[in-house]
């Protein structure tokens, strides 16, 4: 897994994602107004995967299944894709436990 940091266009706030080895985007952040603040919500994800209280699965209005990272403070540091199938979301939170205290960050365009 690697976080991706890249700053929108359109309302220039910093964002962040977790993509899997497969490529695929697993969670998405929240904007920020700078890139040292975006950089601090991986780390808040780092630090928050690790205990299982802060992984808050839910299931949208439309069926799927998703979860959000939250911090301490309660509020929402990351939340992921979502899917069709509740196993997929498990499976997920379990490799995001896994992998994003190590996983690596890049900067990238969009």
């Amino acid at each position: 897994m690697k976080f991706e940091v890249f700053q929108s266009p359109k309302d220039k706030k910093h964002y962040f994602r977790l993509r899997n080895n497969k490529g695929d985007i697993v969670m998405k952040s929240q904007g920020y107004s700078t890139k040292r603040t975006c950089i601090n919500g991986i780390e808040s994800v780092r630090k928050n995967s690790q205990v299982p209280e802060r992984f808050d699965a839910k299931v949208a209005k439309n069926g799927k299944h998703h979860f959000n990272i939250v911090a301490r403070n309660g509020q929402v540091v990351a939340t992921s894709s979502r899917w069709d199938v509740q196993r997929q979301c498990k499976t997920t939170m379990t490799s995001v436990k896994k992998a994003a205290v190590k996983a690596k960050v890049e900067m990238v365009a969009k």
